[in-house]
């Protein structure tokens, strides 16, 4: 399962997720947290890819998301960017790259958003 074509990288707070096509998955997609790796079934699937990002981040940052909920913002987001791309390329476009954040401890608040003006 090593030989996977990398299709992606992705920053996730301090993480670097790799993102592989692998076409012999039961399912659409797979976050693998003891390898920081998305595997996907199809090479093109953005929507399954935001699905399993969701994943990562909800493990990263202690969230505890249910599959259900996990869904429900997949959805949502995916369909605000869809409707909105001047949000995505907005959001893309401030400021270049950032260093990779560390991850709150369990328990405390996630990432400030100070920068944002959040």
């Amino acid at each position: 399962m090593s030989n996977l074509e990398v299709l992606h990288r992705l920053v996730i707070g301090p993480l670097v997720v790799l993102v592989k096509h692998d076409p012999d998955l039961e399912e659409d997609g797979e976050w693998d947290a003891s390898d920081h790796v998305i595997r996907l079934r199809r090479r093109k699937d953005p929507l399954t890819i935001l699905h399993e990002a969701l994943h990562a981040i909800s493990d990263l940052y202690g969230l505890q998301l249910s599959e259900g909920r996990v869904r429900v913002l997949e959805m949502t987001l995916g369909d605000l960017l869809e409707r909105n791309g001047w949000l995505g390329k907005a959001l893309a476009s401030q400021g270049g790259p950032r260093e990779p954040q560390e991850a709150p401890k369990p328990g405390v608040d996630g990432p400030k958003r100070a920068d944002r003006g959040g």
